[in-house]
């Protein structure tokens, strides 16, 4: 329980020291002092522009409505001791502008089919959905889903897949990925595991291009096993399947590594955030990529993947020591460690 108090205060010092401005904390602990308990109320109370600081808890914030452009930044999907959790983010007409930073989601992230109108400029940061990501009605232009563990991103119904001018990177997938509007859609260094595919749902208007991705599978089964897909284009990926007497058809496209073992330092066809994905020296992926990037979710680029999911800029606390016995009046030396992603 200290540990817990300790890391409040700091973690409110930090952000109210910060640049951002019109700040709301949310904490639905007892012993709290935040603004709100109830992240419902506080997104009610919360102007356009405003962002909402969710700090972790044992108790899940609920379902969320998200209705005008805000910031949600949250702490971690995974860390071993603390998360911030809620069941589900609905995201309605006039959800534009929308941050999603660090967030466990027991349930769905969506836009429903009663949207009629588009949501503009929505980046999802971070987070781990654990039902569906999906864009039904009028859908989201200008999408940014990075750095997250998802599950179903879209449909095999067309209805539910309406995003476009989007850019799907750094995220690992433990679902089916749907495409529809191909055309406007960056996917790139993208982590599939359980042998889940990617499908174009639009073949007729030309090929869903995917880069820089990996395609992992144990598979045991008859024959060998897919990942292509009608109207797939596959650049600079790898696949490769961890069961090592069956085999997997080559990738469609241009320089692909067909299943070869991606070296990962401890990682195999399931996610955990307790395995290590990075990849190994002697890693075939390495450099592999297009431009001379690594295939896989730790490319080179800006943006660094976390495996707890911790929102960028938000700094971890350890306590590194502290002083075992404390005498009567005596003084209690601690020392802590930070670290921000």
């Amino acid at each position: 329980m200290k540990k817990i108090t300790l890391f409040s205060s700091l973690f409110l010092m930090c952000l109210l020291t910060g640049n951002a401005q019109n700040i709301i904390t949310v904490d639905n602990a007892p012993e709290s002092n935040a603004q709100y308990k109830s992240l419902t109320e506080a997104l009610d109370a919360a102007m356009p522009g405003d962002s909402l600081y969710v700090q972790p808890s044992a108790t899940s914030y609920g379902e969320i409505v998200i209705t005008k452009p805000v910031t949600l930044i949250g702490f971690s999907h995974s860390d071993p001791i603390i998360r911030t959790v809620v069941e589900e983010i609905l995201l309605r007409s006039g959800a534009s502008n929308v941050n999603i930073n660090g967030f466990k989601v027991n349930k769905t992230i969506s836009t429903p089919p009663s949207n009629s109108t588009q949501i503009t400029n929505l980046t999802i940061l971070n987070c781990y959905i654990l039902g569906q990501l999906y864009f039904a009605g009028s859908g989201v232009e200008d999408l940014l889903v990075q750095g997250n563990v998802l599950p179903t991103f879209g449909s095999s119904s067309q209805d539910y897949n309406n995003f476009s001018d989007a850019i799907i990177m750094n995220n690992v997938f433990f679902g089916h990925y749907y495409v529809k509007n191909h055309q406007s859609v960056t996917s790139a260094n993208n982590l599939h595991t359980n042998g889940r595919t990617v499908y174009n749902m639009d073949t007729a208007n030309g090929m869903l291009r995917i880069q820089n991705s990996m395609f992992i599978v144990h598979w045991n089964g008859s024959g060998s096993y897919s990942y292509n897909n009608s109207g797939m284009l596959y650049e600079n990926c790898l696949s490769f399947n961890f069961y090592g007497s069956r085999g997997i058809n080559n990738l469609s496209g241009n320089d692909n590594i067909n299943n070869i073992n991606p070296q990962f330092v401890n990682g195999d066809d399931i996610w955990s955030s307790t395995r290590n994905f990075h990849l190994n020296t002697s890693s075939p992926a390495i450099g592999a990529g297009k431009d001379g990037n690594d295939i896989g979710i730790f490319n080179a680029g800006p943006f660094t993947f976390n495996n707890n999911g911790y929102a960028n800029g938000i700094p971890t606390v350890n306590i590194t020591s502290l002083t075992p016995i404390v005498p009567t009046n005596g003084e209690l030396e601690v020392n802590i460690s930070t670290t921000s992603y």
